[in-house]
This record gives structure tokens, sequence and C-alpha cells, in this order.
């Protein structure tokens, strides 16, 4: 969908080009999507196109690219619509990519770390019946203020037996403050695959569709242009080898 500027349009349209684009180490500068919403007087809805500016005769357009939506209006030479300002810009990752996982919720209060390794002080009774705290490295897949989010599945390399099991007790350090491992949440991510196997990271969305979703850019533990990802996330479980 093709439409003049004026000089307002146009800068604002640009601006929010040249804010998203990223500069390689090598110089080169490299475009990221930046996607604005339009809403059609037709039927009043809101889409989300993708945008860029072309110019023909010294005017300048601002190109509207759709992925759907647009077969409602295929039948129609003109349309009119307005620019809400008030737009999306991050990655476009397409829906199939899309997964869930569950995590144990546990307080970054029992967060602790011993050398270069994070994880948690586990209370074990031994053979002998004696209680003592044990530190076990646990992956963080995602943290915020409140909890950190472990993985139920991780297994120790070593004895192949999960790291924390539903009722483990961890100990805060310094602190003789308890607490029972078991409360769990979801989190939505993708599985990502730059090392050659697959590795959950959780994902913000900003905004999505049926077909694809925007998702924030360089959060935590999330994802960064470039990259790689599993387009089917129901092919593949974690830790698979992609060859």
């Amino acid at each position: 969908l093709v439409f003049p500027l004026d000089q307002d349009m146009e800068r604002y349209i640009l601006d929010k080009i040249e804010a998203n684009q990223k500069t390689a180490e090598d110089g080169t500068v490299t475009q990221r999507t930046t996607y604005i919403q339009i809403r059609f007087d037709k039927d009043k809805e809101a889409v989300w196109p993708s945008v860029t500016v072309e110019y023909r005769d010294g005017q300048a357009y601002g190109v509207l690219s759709f992925v759907n939506s647009m077969v409602r209006y295929a039948g129609e030479r003109y349309l009119n619509f307005e620019v809400l300002r008030d737009e999306t810009t991050g990655l476009k990752i397409p829906q199939t990519a899309v997964t869930q996982k569950e995590f144990y919720v546990i307080p970054v209060d029992y967060l602790t770390k011993v050398e270069n390794d994070t994880g948690f002080m586990k209370q074990v009774t031994g053979e002998d019946g004696t209680v003592s705290a044990q530190f076990v490295n646990c992956t963080i897949y995602y943290q915020d203020e409140e909890n950190a989010y472990a993985d139920p599945e991780e297994e120790s390399f070593s004895t192949s037996q999960k790291k924390l099991n539903s009722g483990d007790l961890l100990v805060k350090t310094d602190s003789s403050d308890t607490f029972q491992v078991g409360q769990t949440s979801q989190l939505t991510g993708v599985y990502n695959i730059n090392k050659g196997y697959t590795i959950f990271r959780r994902i913000e969305v900003l905004y999505e569709n049926e077909e694809y979703c925007i998702v924030k850019e360089g959060t935590s533990y999330g994802l960064s242009v470039y990259d790689r990802i599993v387009l089917n996330a129901l092919a593949v479980k974690e830790d698979q080898v992609i060859y």
C-alpha cells in the first residue's frame, strides 16, 4: 500500500527507521524492521504493517507491507486510513516458532554464587542423618526483581539426576530461612539454535497476530538480531542437536 507523505509524516517515519538501524563491528549499517499502526476508515480495522520510504520525481511515498489482512481490501483501488503514532519495533518471528515452557519460580533472595556459577543452596540429609546445605548450580532462564526461573528438568551432568525436585528445601545464604521448591509458572519463548542445539529463550511479545509476532530485542535471557531460531517449535525438543 503506497501513499504520499507530507514533510511531517516523512520526517516521522524516517526518524523511526533511523532509530531502528544498527551498526555492525565492521561499520555496516543493517536495517531492522519498523512497524507503524494504521486504521482503515472503511471498517475501523487497526493493523500493523512494516514501513519504508521511497522517492519518485522528488515526492516522498510511504510503502506499507502486510503479511495478512489485505484480502479484505483487495477489490479497492483506493483506501483511506489514519496513521496511529504508536508504533512497535522489534524482532519479527512467526507464530509457529513460539512455544511455552514450565519453570520453577524461586525468590531471587535464594540465588547464590560460588565462583562463576549461579545456583541455590539445597538442604540435603546424609546417610547418617546429618542435615547440611549443598550448592546446586542451575541455569536461570529469566529473572526479575522478585523471582528467578529454573528448569525442573535440568539434570546434573555427573549423576543424570534432576538438580531440583518439587519438595526440595532451599536455604537462604547467611540465614536460617528456607523455601520449598514446587511453585511453577510458564514462560513464553522460542528455541535458539546458535550453538547447534535447541536452547529455550524467553521472549517479550510487543504485538502479535495470527501469523507472526513482534518481540522486544536485546532483553535479558532473550533474543538479539541475527540470532537463529527454530521455525517450528513443535518439531523439536529442548537440547536437541540440529544438523
